[in-house]
């Protein structure tokens, strides 16, 4: 006869397992889908290069502010804490989910190439935290899954490392044939595998 194992998950755990399910399904299917152009501000000029910076700096601003919603989340240890924490980390996924919107919107003409692997390195940004929310929800609705661990781990480790050297090399092509027009330089920033882009090249 197998024993019965009892999993016993904290209120806070299990009202953020089920809270994340809910923001994870609807941000999903923004970051997949293909936004409303009409209601976006999207970019029509010819200063593709101003844009695509513009772009940049703003995950530069971003990221910081999801690294602290993502470790705000972490610190809740009551139930009345855990939604304004998931709000928080769903206003800076907007925010992203906002900029990636107004790429996919702009024409960019002259940068075809480049416009999908801006996508890229900034969905996989959004994508990483999803995943992570998307197995918290798992575990807490079913605790079988968890495979015997005993900590819920909300520590969240984003590898954008391929799509950011693909940018970059595309940026470095672009250049090229470009001269004296500089993309901001790739920094590694803020730590937990977070590749930061900004800043004209000096």
């Amino acid at each position: 006869m197998s024993e019965e194992i009892e999993y016993i998950i904290p209120e806070e755990f299990r009202l953020m397992g089920k809270l994340a399910g809910q923001m994870v399904m609807e941000l999903s299917e923004r970051l997949h889908g293909k936004p409303d152009c009409d209601l976006v501000d999207a970019y029509y000029g010819t200063d593709y290069e101003w844009f695509i910076n513009d772009k940049l700096d703003d995950l530069q601003v971003f990221a910081p502010w999801l690294v602290e919603a993502v470790n705000d989340l972490g610190r809740c240890t009551m139930p009345e804490d855990v939604e304004p924490a998931l709000k928080g980390v769903q206003s800076v996924l907007e925010s992203i989910l906002d900029s990636m919107d107004e790429v996919k919107c702009s024409p960019l003409d002259g940068m075809l190439e480049g416009k999908p692997l801006l996508l890229n390195m900034m969905g996989r940004i959004v994508q990483d935290v999803l995943s992570q929310l998307q197995m918290l929800n798992q575990i807490v609705m079913n605790p079988e899954l968890s495979n015997g661990r005993s900590v819920i781990d909300l520590t969240v480790t984003l590898e954008v490392e391929e799509e950011a050297a693909a940018f970059e090399a595309w940026c470095n092509r672009y250049k090229k044939a470009k001269s004296g027009f500089g993309f901001g330089s790739v920094l590694a920033g803020f730590g937990l595998g977070w590749l930061v882009f900004g800043g004209d090249d000096a």
